[in-house]
């Protein structure tokens, strides 16, 4: 009884005690892009940031964004524009990171603003903040949410 006891204490402390899975690492921007625009054919183009060419200058800081990446939609005008029309991905290294700018961005979405407002639906996941440019219709915006959603599942 004692040797099969010792073989059982021996087992559960070889393969641990418990079934938790170990969660995929969390992807840059441009990767997780690239992942959702093979659930999204209207996602055309990607265009990632370094911190030289973010137009927030903000990517790499302390309490920002470490990467970001922007992205196009096939349904909107990109015509004119500086960057791409459709939305923006921006991962960080913290949910208080995340939780932060989310917040920022939020009071920046008040029409109330004018042409400050940002205009954007805003998804938050832990360390990631997905954006969709309103000129998409709540039903367009939320299949890139539902999209999202099943990308992030392996990263919770």
């Amino acid at each position: 009884m004692k040797k099969v006891l010792l073989l059982l204490l021996m087992f559960f402390m070889l393969t641990g005690c418990g079934s938790a899975e170990k969660r995929a690492e969390l992807p840059d921007s441009e990767s997780l892009l690239t992942e959702l625009k093979t659930k999204n054919s209207n996602l055309d183009k990607i265009q990632a940031f370094t911190e030289e060419t973010d137009p927030n200058e903000k990517l790499g800081r302390p309490g920002y964004y470490i990467s970001k990446a922007d992205f196009s939609d096939s349904r909107l005008d990109q015509e004119g524009s500086e960057y791409l029309v459709g939305g923006t991905l921006e991962t960080f290294s913290s949910k208080g990171d995340c939780d932060k700018r989310a917040e920022y961005l939020n009071k920046l979405n008040d029409p109330s603003i004018g042409v400050l407002a940002v205009n954007q639906y805003i998804y938050k996941y832990d360390n990631v903040l997905l954006r969709v440019d309103y000129n998409l219709t709540p039903e367009q915006a939320n299949e890139y949410k539902s999209q999202f959603d099943q990308i992030m599942k392996q990263y919770e």
